[in-house]
């Protein structure tokens, strides 16, 4: 699990966990939203901070 995952980050001093990909209009990929903060990889290959409206989908 995430949780897990991002814990074992913390124990092994890894600055940050990677989640994979976020594909904002899938709802099957909406719980990655929820972690912050995330940063969003553009067309133009620079690492960039979400727009405010990425959030969750219920």
């Amino acid at each position: 699990s995430a949780i897990r995952e991002i814990a074992e980050c913390g124990e092994r001093g890894l600055p940050f966990w990677y989640a994979g990909f976020y594909i904002r209009d899938c709802h099957r990929m909406s719980y990655k939203a929820a972690y912050r903060p995330f940063e969003l990889l553009g067309p133009d290959g620079v690492w960039r901070a979400p727009p405010d409206d990425v959030a969750p989908r219920e």
